[in-house]
């Protein structure tokens, strides 16, 4: 077996669950693995409402955008950058969706 040390470890989580950033508006999205347990919460009750409530999907998007963004400033420049394009702020969430998925947990070779 391998020896590793835990910055080993947290290299290879950031790797793999690192943020979404968006660079030219040094915005930081958390990934959802890395937020506290009550933010996942939250996040998966307004991933549910954005897919089952199309009359306000805008409002569920931005308080996601603003649940998951690393610090308050981070969403305002965000939802201020996308003005009221519903498309673009739902093109950055479906991004940030596709990285903040778990992949299946393979079967053991054993």
């Amino acid at each position: 077996m391998p020896k590793v040390t835990l910055a080993d470890i947290q290299a290879a989580a950031d790797a793999k669950y690192g943020p979404l950033v968006i660079e030219d508006l040094n915005v930081t999205l958390v990934n959802a693995l890395r937020l506290p347990k009550e933010k996942r919460q939250r996040l998966a009750k307004l991933q549910d409402l954005i897919d089952g409530d199309e009359g306000n999907a805008d409002q569920h998007l931005m308080d996601a955008v603003r649940l998951v963004a690393a610090t308050q400033d981070d969403a305002d420049r965000l939802l201020s950058a996308a003005g009221e394009d519903l498309g673009l702020i739902a093109a950055v969430f479906e991004m940030y969706a596709e990285g903040t998925q778990v992949g299946e947990v393979s079967p053991s070779a054993s």
